[in-house]
């Protein structure tokens, strides 16, 4: 049976790590103020490890975020997955992101998967050139759905 971690722990362990003051995070623990968006992502992170999982389903982690949020939440997501061991599948619509901190990358367009590899296959395939850049021609995509 895999031992379970406690959430307080791991949340003040990762809002330490954020930079957050420790002032700051013991008042969170004891339920005295809110966090901002960033650190409230980090807090949610640690309630999901605390249950000590094999894989980590993040959907938008990013969504609302400024750059150097991003920036501290996509290292985060590294962290877990090279420390902890933690597969982290990731959805996310920052491609910069996606291709900064990911090993395999699947694209999805209208629901189906046109795509999938590594961040420099994907990059470089037709079918994702095509619709999320445009057509060789010039038009978008997304001019022609409209």
């Amino acid at each position: 049976m895999r031992a379970v971690l406690d959430p307080n722990v791991l949340v003040s362990a990762l809002l330490s790590r954020s930079g957050a003051p420790a002032q700051i995070v013991a008042r969170w623990l004891r339920g005295e103020f809110e966090l901002v968006l960033s650190e409230l992502l980090l807090a949610e992170l640690g309630r999901a490890l605390a249950l000590d999982p094999k894989v980590l389903l993040l959907d938008e982690p990013m969504g609302g975020c400024n750059r150097e949020e991003k920036e501290d939440m996509a290292r985060f997501i590294l962290d877990v997955n090279e420390e902890w061991g933690v597969t982290v599948i990731l959805i996310e619509h920052d491609m910069g992101v996606v291709m900064d901190i990911s090993d395999r990358v699947a694209v999805l367009d209208m629901g189906q998967k046109i795509a999938e590899g590594t961040p420099d296959e994907v990059r470089a395939n037709a079918a994702v050139i095509k619709a999320y850049l445009g057509d060789p021609k010039g038009t978008a995509k997304e001019a022609r759905r409209g």
